[in-house]
Parts: C-alpha cells; structure tokens; sequence
C-alpha cells in the first residue's frame, strides 16, 4: 500500500501534467492560429508548414503524458478539435486533389464517364465552369481514382458541392477511424487510449482538415475489416476490405493480415471478388490507359526510387557499350536499346517490396505489427510518396508502435518544400538536404530497432538450502 508522501507525490506529478497538458493545448492552438487568418492554405505554404512543426512539439508533449498519466484525456480531445477546427476554417485545402474529387464527381453526375474522358476533353466542355475547372490539376489524363472513391465524392458534390462540405464529410471519416481505433484496441485486449496517436498525428490535421484527402474514408474501411475479423465474420472482412481497395489500392497491402488461416480462402474471395466485380465495367468501358500511365509517369518525394532510377540507368549504359563493341547479336542489341530505365526501376521497385513484405508475412509477429511494417515498406519502395499517403502509418503505428514509423509521419512534413518551389518558380525541387532530413532518421531508427536485442526475463534467484 502506497505511503502518504506516495500518494502525495503522485498527487503533485499528475496536478503538474495537467497544467503541463493544458499550456500544450494552447500552444497548439497559438501554433495554428495564423492559418486561420488565411483565405488559402495554398497561398502560403512555407507558413501552413512552419506552423505545422510548431504545433507538433506540444502535440509530441501531449502523447509523452497521455503515456504518463490518465488525468488529460480532457486536454487531448480539445487539442485534436481545436486544431482541425482551426485549419478547417480557410476556404480554400492546402491540396488541389480536392478540386479534381469535385470535377470527376460532376462528370459522373453528369452521366459521363470520368475514366474514359480526361478532364480537358472536348466531351465534357460544358462542365467546366469558373470555379472548379481552373483549379483542376492534371486535366490531361482521365480519371485515375478507384469506382468507389468517385461514388462517394459524387454523393458529396450532390448534397453540398463546396469545398468545404468535402473536408467536413472526410473529418466525419476522420472521427470514424478514431472510434475504430478505440474498438480495435478494446477487442485486442490494447490500450483505448492508443488512439490519441491518430488524434493528435500533426499530418492528421494538416491532409484532413486541412489537405481534403479521402485517405480517412479507406483506413476506416480497413479497419472495420480488421474489427470483422476480430469478431469471427470472415466474409464481411473481405467485403470491408474490398470496400477499402475501391477508395485506395494501398489498403490491398493489408491483405494477407487480414486473414486467417482457417479462414483465409473467405476472405481474399470476398474482397478479390467485389474489388474484380467494381473495376470489370470500368476497364471494359474506358480500358486501362489512364491508369497505366499514372502507374509509368508519376515519381515524387520516393526514398528508394531515384537510386532504382540510376542503377538501372547505369546497367542501360554498360549494356549499350558491350552492344556495341560487337559482343550481341543485332536482335539482342535492339532489345538492349529499347529498354526503358523508368520502367526496369519501377519493376525492381515492385519485386523488392513483395521480397520483403513476403518476408515480414511469415514472421510469427502480430498481424498489426505486420500490417504497419507492410505498409512502410510498400511506401519505401513506391516511386510516389506523397504525405498524405503516410496517414495509413498513422493508424496503424497506433496498434503495433514503431518509433521508426511514428517518427516518418512527423518529418514527411518536409516534403512540400517542393510545394514551396513550385509555387516561388513554377517547378518542383526536391532539396538533397531536406530529403536527407526527412529519411536519414526513419532508415536509422528501423535498423536500431531491428538490431536491438530482446531484454531477457530476470532469472529468478535460486532458493537456498
């Protein structure tokens, strides 16, 4: 039993963590407080992320006491509240994905086919208006956004079309993950309070409330088909999942922990069966061009992709110099000319995230923690890294910790510095500096995680005769 002094020390340490916690709470909302003051958090860039890494020490502050102690749960709900009210409030997203969602909501509402037309195609002239085309980005190609996506910003843009009305419905989904979170932990017998890592996630704020990303909708899915799972309902796992895949293809990383042994053949039919059923009318109305093209063009803010990219540049110019010194055949020396490094890079890029995340399946680790490294490593290995793609770390490093991971959601932050150029001189610089700072404490944080020894249980003393 505690001794009195005890009790009162414990008394002070927790009166002391909640007026630490509320002055965090105050420093997030002063953090924050300019962007509101902005009619765009697209107009300054360079403040939204200066802002964003000032409010995310405090933010850090909450979770190290919401470790702690049980007494600031108060100041963690107002600090997640207050700072997406805050970055909720400009009319217009730091992202201009949003205004895309928008205009292929129109073109399906229309009756028009968003993955056969692209945005600036003759066919659809007449949707283009004075405030959502102008910000249309990309409107060269088709639509690349899975069926499901495309449905639930149509039914968006129907009932309320504003910007606004689509951040608001993706805080919805925003929340949904939160409660998820909260039934997940509770049925995996977790701490609840585990979820205050998604709430009080900076990158959570700023591509939600503030970026208008669908990414909330599709973790939300996925979850809800961990949770099935969780709960012995096979099939409704899959279709869960399925549903996820149809609003993000990431969420098909997760797969293969979602199932169970005994169970497994349930759910992959499931959720191959409706994600194969809903892209069929697709592919067989508008092809695969968009995509695949999508898929070949796109490479930003990738941590492997560039050395892929010279490696195979490199092996391109040795064979070209063997080629020619006479030592193939002209068939063979045509084949070697016509190769694409683009392409070999992206194929290697592929095959090395199945090796590994092929590797971290069988091991005998919990499913979450397989989950979250499956998905950290197909982002390392992906030509595209945008931030918003790392709120699926976010959720599930909220179930199965990886300081590495946790740590990558924070400095990813540092990638719209290309945003920052784009906007000062019309093109998008990636610093070497600022990728360094961005990757270098992820990659060593996972290789001294990785090579860190288990502590080894005490040995009991051995009784004397």
């Amino acid at each position: 039993m505690p001794t009195k002094a005890e009790r009162e020390c414990d008394s002070l340490s927790e009166a002391v963590a909640r007026r630490v916690a509320i002055a965090a709470t105050i420093a997030i909302g002063a953090a924050l407080a300019p962007l509101a003051a902005l009619t765009s958090l697209r107009e300054r860039p360079d403040l939204t992320i200066l802002c964003l890494v000032l409010a995310g020490i405090p933010a850090a502050v909450l979770l190290f006491l919401r470790e702690r102690t049980r007494g600031i749960g108060a100041a963690v709900l107002v600090a997640g509240l207050l700072a997406r009210g805050l970055l909720l409030v400009p009319d217009d997203a730091m992202s201009d994905d949003v205004w895309r969602y928008r205009f292929e909501a129109r073109v399906l509402l229309s009756g028009a086919n968003p993955w056969r037309h692209a945005a600036n195609a003759d066919a659809l002239a007449p949707l283009r208006d004075r405030e959502v085309w102008p910000r249309v980005a990309h409107a060269e190609i088709p639509c690349v956004y899975p069926p499901l996506a495309v449905l639930t910003c149509a039914a968006i843009e129907a009932a309320a079309p504003s910007t606004r009305a689509f951040r608001v419905a993706f805080l919805l989904a925003d929340l949904a993950v939160v409660w998820l979170l909260v039934r997940l932990a509770r049925a995996t017998g977790r701490d609840p309070a585990l979820a205050a890592v998604w709430w009080l996630a900076p990158l959570t704020w700023i591509e939600i409330a503030g970026g208008g990303h669908f990414e909330p909708i599709a973790i939300a899915l996925a979850l809800a088909a961990f949770l099935a799972q969780e709960r012995g309902r096979p099939i409704a796992a899959g279709v869960w999942l399925a549903a996820a895949v149809l609003v993000k293809p990431l969420a098909f990383v997760v797969l293969p922990c979602v199932v169970r042994r005994d169970t497994a053949w349930r759910t992959v039919v499931a959720a191959v069966g409706l994600v194969a059923l809903a892209w069929t009318p697709v592919v067989a109305s508008a092809g695969t061009d968009a995509l695949l093209s999508f898929a070949a063009r796109w490479s930003a803010n990738a941590p492997v992709f560039p050395a892929l990219l010279e490696l195979a540049n490199v092996v391109k110019d040795r064979l070209e110099q063997v080629a020619l010194a006479g030592a193939y055949t002209h068939e063979t020396n045509l084949r070697i000319f016509a190769l694409d490094p683009e392409r070999l890079a992206r194929l290697a890029s592929i095959g090395l995230c199945a090796l590994i995340c092929t590797l971290v399946v069988t091991r005998r680790i919990d499913r979450y923690a397989k989950a979250a490294a499956m998905l950290a490593f197909a982002l390392v290995f992906s030509p595209v890294v945008q931030p918003w793609y790392l709120l699926w770390c976010v959720a599930f490093v909220a179930l199965s910790w990886s300081i590495g991971t946790f740590v990558w959601t924070f400095t990813v932050v540092l990638a719209y510095h290309a945003l920052i150029a784009f906007d000062w001189w019309g093109i998008a610089i990636e610093e070497p500096l600022l990728r360094a700072a961005q990757f270098l404490p992820v990659f060593a944080l996972w290789i001294a995680t990785a090579l860190r020894r288990p502590r080894a249980p005490p040995v009991p003393p051995v009784p004397t005769a």
